[in-house]
């Protein structure tokens, strides 16, 4: 965890443990947001029992909710938390135990927290670190402070997990980024373009031919229309697959990719290709040739990341040429 009054600068490293965080938090907040889990797991914490793993509609909204304004159970609940000693950064371990609780469902979305003056004497600390606390999770999206209301559980989104995250990639990644962007999606899309054949319907067809057609209507024209339509064919393939992880583990890196595709297509005949490439996932998808489809998309790839090297090249070079002019 980073304290808030550190602000990480440009070029400045990030330690492993924040990554190491930052991926905790991510799984955790796809636990709360999963949209299709049928089994009812429980988890006890202290004297109460929560039941998670209720079905989500398409919003991610999860269940059950607590009434707005108020706490399960108010006091009688047994806050599962323990005095966290004098030792420096309180405020931190205030805001990891309070963002487990939250991640595990002690506290539901539209809940209220107990008091500043309640967790004070939980953790025994001062409300300095207990404010500190509240605000670090306020940034994560996690809480909202109510002024003169207290701090209530906010509602997770696929965007709430999803943003961060991006950002996280694009600050850690720095100038290799699109290098390792188009290796990351090689692991995963052919195996997603597979899925995609098998499980396709009509509809997924016709929504996917819509998008190759838009990309085939702008190329030469307006290239962010058809940026925009490549990215949503990518798209359309992860929520075909029917593997409710796909989107999720695949939007951070779909939020990447305008610029890399941006970049890509400077390329010469990068457009043509991209356009003949998913022209072969489509004819394999339309008749659910699995492996073909696997291939078409691997290649599709391949030579993304081919277009990758060269931009990164080219740029180094010219970087290299305006240092020697200075």
């Amino acid at each position: 965890m980073v304290p808030t009054n550190r602000r990480a600068c440009p070029g400045q490293k990030i330690r492993l443990t924040e990554v190491q965080e930052m991926f905790k938090m991510f799984s955790g907040m796809l636990y709360d947001i999963w949209p299709g889990s049928s089994s009812n797991r429980s988890k006890e914490f202290g004297r109460k029992t929560v039941e998670c793993g209720e079905p989500m509609d398409e919003e991610f909204e999860p269940a059950p909710r607590a009434e707005p304004g108020q706490r399960s159970e108010d006091t009688q609940k047994t806050m599962p938390f323990v005095p966290v000693g004098r030792e420096e950064s309180l405020s931190e371990k205030v805001e990891k135990q309070i963002r487990e609780a939250i991640l595990r469902k002690v506290f539901l979305p539209g809940e209220r927290l107990p008091s500043e003056l309640e967790l004070c004497e939980a953790f025994g600390v001062s409300r300095t670190a207990v404010r500190e606390a509240l605000r670090m999770l306020s940034a994560r999206g996690l809480v909202e402070i109510r002024k003169g209301s207290g701090a209530y559980v906010c509602q997770l989104s696929l965007a709430s997990v999803v943003d961060p995250f991006a950002q996280l990639l694009r600050m850690k990644c720095g100038p290799e980024s699109h290098l390792y962007l188009v290796q990351v999606r090689k692991f995963i899309e052919p195996d997603v373009a597979r899925l995609a054949a098998y499980h396709r319907t009509p509809e997924d067809l016709e929504d996917l031919q819509g998008q190759l057609a838009k990309m085939e209507a702008t190329h030469g024209g307006s290239p962010d229309e058809m940026i925009l339509a490549d990215i949503q064919f990518h798209r359309r393939l992860a929520a075909i697959a029917q593997n409710p992880l796909v989107p999720i583990v695949l939007e951070p890196l779909f939020r990447l990719l305008p610029q890399f595709i941006s970049d890509t297509y400077k390329q010469e005949r990068a457009p043509d290709l991209a356009i003949r490439y998913h022209r072969r996932i489509l004819q394999a998808i339309d008749q659910r040739d699995g492996d073909a489809a696997y291939e078409a998309m691997r290649e599709h790839l391949e030579t993304a990341e081919e277009h990758a090297r060269l931009f990164l090249a080219r740029r180094a070079m010219l970087q290299r040429e305006a240092e020697g002019r200075s």
